[in-house]
């Protein structure tokens, strides 16, 4: 996975007004059939990757299953980064309560 494929994911994820619950359903599937595979799609996307587009399009259950279906090493880099930006979950917060998306789905 090269840095141009994560990029244009991010982007068309934005642009296109994707759902973030897309990415979710590759995660699952990425882990369930090869940690390896996760990890470098992870890799490939950053904390950063993930921040932006919780920025734009997230809410507190994507965030929920994002975590859930990441490697431990990208949970808790996701952890430190909600830690350190309380910006983002201030926004998460709001777009959740403006969906009215707050219950979480196994």
């Amino acid at each position: 996975m090269t840095e141009d494929f994560i990029d244009s994911l991010i982007q068309n994820t934005k642009e296109k007004n994707y759902s973030i619950g897309t990415l979710n359903l590759s995660l699952r599937e990425m882990k369930k059939e090869s940690l390896e595979t996760l990890r470098v799609f992870e890799g490939a996307l950053g904390v950063e990757g993930y921040q932006e587009l919780l920025k734009t399009q997230g809410t507190v259950p994507i965030l929920a299953h994002l975590i859930r279906r990441s490697t431990e090493e990208m949970q808790k880099e996701l952890s430190q980064m909600l830690q350190s930006s309380p910006a983002l979950v201030e926004t998460l917060l709001e777009r959740t309560i403006d969906k009215g998306s707050f219950l979480l789905v196994p």
